[in-house]
C-alpha cells in the first residue's frame, strides 16, 4: 500500500532549474537511496517531501494518519532540553493526553451525567498513556541513546553544552524512538563514529517501517536499499536493488545507447556513401530519393551525461625517511579528562593508517597533535627526515573565506604557480570556466569540501594527516577520492567513518577506543574480522567462566572447534578472493615499481637522443596498460567479495544460533 505519492515535481531557485519531472510512490517497507552528485537537489527534495519547502509544480501526497520524521543534515535548534527528554518528547500523543488529563481533572462537573463520562474519559486516557508507555518506555529511548554512543551520564545533559555531532545523534534518536510509518534521512551517518553504525545497522534491519536516505557510504546503501532513486544528469531514474546494482545497470544503459549511437552512425556513414555514389545517375534517382528521406527522419541517439567526480593525480613528493613518524608515551588532557595515554607508535613511509574508535576517544586529538597544533600533555613525536606536513581539518571548509572566489582560494597558496596549472588543479575537481570565479560563501558543503581538497594538491607535502576527508562529498566523489588518494606517493594518517572509504584505502588500522592505541596490520576487512572473531571468542570464554569444572574443560575444547568453524566459514567466502587479490596487489606493486624505474630513464635529457626512445615509450605505455588492466581485475575481486558479504554475515548468524541450539 502506498505511504507516499509524487507526481511532476519540479523546482528551480534563480531561474536555474534544480530538477523536473519526479514521479514516484513509496509502499510500506520500502528501502530507498536517494542519489545524485552535490548540487542535483537531493536535499532540496527530501526538504520539499517533508513540507520545509514548496515546490515549482507536482504534487506530494502522504497517505492519511501515517508517521512521518525527518532528519535534515544541517543541524536543528533543540533548545536546553536533555537528550533523554528530547527523545521522549518526540511522542506527541503523550503531551496532547496529559494536557486533556489535566483540563478534565481540573474541571467541576455541573450534574452526574457529566462526572460519570468525565471519569469515565480519564480511565480512558489513563489505560491510552499504559499503552503507549509499553510502547515508548524510558528504558526504551536509553537503549537507543546508549546505542548511538551516549553515556548514562550524558543522557541527562544539556545539549547545548554538546557538540552539534551529539545535537545531531539526540536526533536521531528521537525520531528512531517513535519507530515512524516512513523516515527521511539525510545523510544520517555523517556524525557517527563505527560502534554506533554498527548499531545503527542493526536497527535498520529490524525496522519495519520504509525510510528514504541520502548518503555518502556504499557499504551502508548496498546492506540497507532495495530501490535508489537516482537525480541523474538527463532526468530523474529509479532502479530496482542496492546501490551498487543501481550503477551496474546503469553502466549496462550508458554502454546499450553508446551501441546504438555507433550503429546509427555507421548507418548514416554507409546511407550517406550511396547517395554520394548515386546522386548523378537517373537510374538511381529514386532510390536516392528515398534514403535521403530516411536520413532526414533518423533522429540522433542522446547518450547519457557523466555526472563527473573528482579526479586527480598527485604530483612526485619528496621522499622521506623510511621512519616517518615516531610516537613515544603519547598522552592528551583536558583539564582533569585524560583523552589519550601513552600511546606508542611508528609510522613507515607508504603506510595508510586508518584511525578508527568511537567519538571522544582522541582520534582528531591525535591527528592535531601530529600535525603541531596542539601540545601533548606528555610524551615525543618526533618526525623523521625530510617530512613535510600537511593537515585536512574535519571543519576545514570554516576556514575558507568567504569573500575569496575559488581561484583566488587556491592561489593563496602558491601565488607564482601559473594560473593554468591553478586551473588545471581545480577543474580536477570540477570547477571550470566561469565557476572558479564563485565567491565561497555561496558555495555548497560539498562544493567547499571539493575547494580545501584542491588546496592539498597544489602543495601535498609527503605526510598527508586528514579528519574525515569526506564529509560533505557525494558519494562517487568519495570513491574517486579515495581512488586518488591510493595513488599518493608519500604517507597518509586519516581518520574516517566511512567503510567503503576505509576498506578501499587503509593498510593498516589503529583503534583508539578507550584512549589507547592498539594497532592492527592489515585491511578493513580484516580488522573488521578479528574483531568479530574477538567479540565471539569473549562471548563463549563468558560462558566458559560460568561453568563449573568439567564444564569449563568441555568449554576448551568448544572454544578450539568454534574458533575453528568461524576460521573455515570465512575461508570458504572470502579465500579464494583474498588470494587472488594478493597476488593482484604483488603483480601491480611489481609492475610499478618497473614502470617508475623506466620513468626516471626519461627524466635525464640525454634520453631523447637514444635509438630505442620509441621503443621504451611505447613500453611504459603497454606497462601502464598491463596495471590498469590488473587494477579492474582487483576491483572486481573487491567487488565480489563484498557481494558475499550479507551470505557470510547470515552464514555466521546462523552458525552461533546453532551453537545455542
Amino acid at each position: 500500500m502506498n505511504l507516499l505519492t509524487v507526481r511532476n515535481l519540479s523546482k528551480s531557485f534563480g531561474g536555474h532549474e534544480i530538477f523536473s519531472g519526479v514521479t514516484f510512490n513509496v509502499d510500506e517497507g520500502d528501502r530507498v537511496a536517494l542519489v545524485g552528485p552535490n548540487g542535483r537537489g537531493k536535499t532540496t527534495l527530501m526538504r520539499i517531501l517533508a513540507g520545509e519547502l514548496s515546490a515549482d509544480g507536482g504534487v506530494v501526497q502522504w497517505r492519511r494518519g501515517i508517521r512521518v520524521t525527518y532528519l535534515p543534515q544541517e543541524l536543528m535548534d533543540v533548545g536546553h532540553t536533555t537528550p533523554m527528554q528530547l527523545v521522549m518528547s518526540g511522542v506527541a500523543e503523550v503531551r496532547k493526553l496529559e494536557d486533556e488529563l489535566s483540563h478534565l481533572e481540573h474541571m467541576n462537573p455541573d450534574s452526574p451525567e457529566e462526572m460519570e463520562r468525565q471519569a469515565h474519559r480519564i480511565a480512558e486516557i489513563h489505560e491510552q498513556l499504559a499503552q503507549i508507555q509499553d510502547e515508548f518506555s524510558a528504558a526504551r529511548a536509553r537503549s537507543i541513546l546508549s546505542g548511538l554512543g551516549f553515556g548514562s551520564e550524558d543522557m541527562s545533559r544539556p545539549l547545548s553544552e554538546m557538540s552539534g555531532g551529539w545535537r545531531m545523534r539526540a536526533v536521531l534518536a528521537s525520531q528512531l524512538f517513535l519507530a515512524p510509518d516512513i523516515m527521511l534521512l539525510d545523510e544520517p551517518t555523517n556524525h557517527l563514529d563505527i560502534p554506533s553504525l554498527n548499531w545503527l545497522d542493526s536497527w535498520l534491519t529490524d525496522f519495519r517501517g520504509a525510510f528514504i536516505v541520502i548518503s555518502h557510504d556504499r557499504d551502508f546503501l548496498d546492506r540497507h536499499v532495495r530501490r535508489v532513486f537516482a537525480l541523474e544528469s538527463e532526468g530523474f531514474r529509479t532502479y530496482r536493488g542496492n546501490y551498487s546494482q543501481s550503477r551496474k545497470m546503469r553502466a549496462e544503459e550508458v554502454e546499450i545507447l553508446e551501441n546504438r549511437r555507433r550503429n546509427m552512425e555507421q548507418e548514416r556513414r554507409q546511407l550517406e556513401r550511396f547517395v554520394e555514389r548515386f546522386r548523378a545517375k537517373a537510374t538511381k534517382a529514386r532510390q536516392v530519393k528515398s534514403v535521403i528521406k530516411r536520413l532526414e527522419r533518423m533522429d540522433d541517439v542522446d547518450l547519457l551525461k557523466s555526472s563527473g567526480s573528482i579526479s586527480f593525480s598527485f604530483p612526485e613528493v619528496q621522499r622521506s625517511g623510511d621512519r616517518v613518524v615516531e610516537i613515544r608515551d603519547l598522552s592528551m588532557s583536558f583539564g582533569e579528562r585524560s583523552v589519550i595515554s601513552g600511546l606508542c607508535a611508528t609510522v613507515m613511509r607508504g603506510e595508510r593508517i586508518g584511525i578508527v574508535g568511537p567519538n571522544g576517544c582522541g582520534k582528531t586529538t591525535l591527528l592535531r597533535i601530529l600535525a603541531g597544533r596542539l601540545t601533548p600533555s606528555s610524551g615525543t613525536v618526533r618526525m623523521g627526515a625530510n617530512v613535510s606536513v600537511r593537515y585536512y581539518a574535519q571543519h576545514q571548509i570554516d576556514d575558507l573565506d568567504p569573500r575569496s572566489t575559488i581561484l583566488e582560494e587556491v592561489r593563496r597558496l602558491a601565488p607564482s604557480m601559473p594560473e593554468s596549472r591553478l586551473r588545471g588543479i581545480l577543474g580536477a575537481f570540477l570547477f571550470s570556466g566561469d565557476d572558479t570565479e564563485k565567491a565561497i560563501g555561496v558555495l555548497s558543503g560539498g562544493e567547499k569540501s571539493r575547494v580545501a581538497l584542491a588546496k592539498l594538491l597544489v602543495d601535498p607535502g609527503n605526510l598527508l594527516l586528514l579528519d574525515e576527508p569526506t564529509n560533505h562529498l557525494d558519494l562517487d566523489s568519495s570513491e574517486a577520492l579515495a581512488h586518488s588518494l591510493s595513488t599518493f606517493g608519500g604517507t597518509i594518517i586519516f581518520v574516517s567513518h566511512n567503510r567503503a572509504f576505509l576498506r578501499k584505502l587503509a593498510t593498516r588500522i589503529w583503534d583508539l577506543s578507550g584512549g589507547t592505541l592498539y594497532e592492527y596490520p592489515g585491511t578493513w576487512d580484516e580488522y573488521e574480522y578479528h574483531v568479530a572473531r574477538q567479540s565471539t571468542v569473549q562471548d563463549i570464554r563468558k560462558e566458559q567462566d560460568s561453568g563449573g569444572g568439567e564444564r569449563s574443560r568441555v568449554s576448551k575444547q568448544e572454544l578450539r572447534r568454534r574458533n575453528a568453524q568461524i576460521k573455515e566459514l570465512e575461508r570458504s567466502f572470502f579465500g579464494e578472493h583474498r588470494r587472488r587479490i594478493d597476488a593482484l596487489e604483488k603483480e601491480i606493486a611489481s609492475l610499478e615499481e618497473e614502470l617508475e624505474a623506466l620513468k626516471k630513464q626519461t627524466w635525464d635529457p640525454e634520453f631523447y637522443r637514444r635509438p630505442d626512445v620509441k621503443e621504451h615509450m611505447l613500453a611504459m605505455s603497454d606497462m601502464e596498460r598491463r596495471i590498469e588492466g590488473l587494477y579492474d581485475e582487483l576491483a572486481m575481486e573487491e567487488d565480489a567479495m563484498e557481494e558475499k558479504r550479507g551470505r557470510y554475515e547470515k552464514a555466521l548468524a546462523e552458525l552461533k544460533a546453532s551453537w545455542d541450539g
